[in-house]
């Protein structure tokens, strides 16, 4: 096995259902809207939370991979994370196949979490989308 990689062959890319987004989304939106949008983001759209306004910082960018799967931001898959256990099992299945089924550098997981110990922090206290809350999670937008 080469080294940095965990598996041979190709990584599994894990597929996030309309039910998981919606569960995501609800809590930073109203059903409604959050309904809509998991419909753009279930298998097969391009769309991706950052092209729709929803979420700052989408990394991956929106699209489809050459293997077909949809690309997932990265605040989405933060906020899928911290919704269940089993997402976030899924979320890292997910970012390890977007990272070519190589092992994360330091700098990379660093960014990770200090990203994820923001959304905990907007999670903590109850998503509020105010101005100032997207300034203290790290956004520079405002409304």
């Amino acid at each position: 096995m080469r080294r940095g990689v965990l598996a041979e062959g190709p990584p599994v890319w894990p597929e996030f259902t309309q039910e998981e987004f919606i569960q995501a989304l609800r809590r930073i939106m109203p059903e409604l809207e959050a309904t809509q949008l998991a419909c753009d983001l279930a298998p097969g759209s391009r769309a991706s939370p950052a092209d729709m306004g929803i979420l700052p910082e989408a990394v991956p960018a929106g699209g489809t991979s050459a293997s077909g799967v949809s690309f997932v931001s990265g605040d989405m898959l933060i906020l899928l994370s911290l919704e269940s256990e089993v997402l976030r099992r899924k979320v890292e299945q997910y970012r390890f196949a977007s990272n070519g089924g190589r092992l994360f550098t330091d700098d990379q997981q660093r960014k990770w979490n200090v990203r994820l110990a923001q959304f905990v922090k907007w999670k903590e206290a109850g998503y509020p989308l105010d101005g100032a809350s997207r300034e203290r999670n790290g956004s520079e937008e405002q409304d």
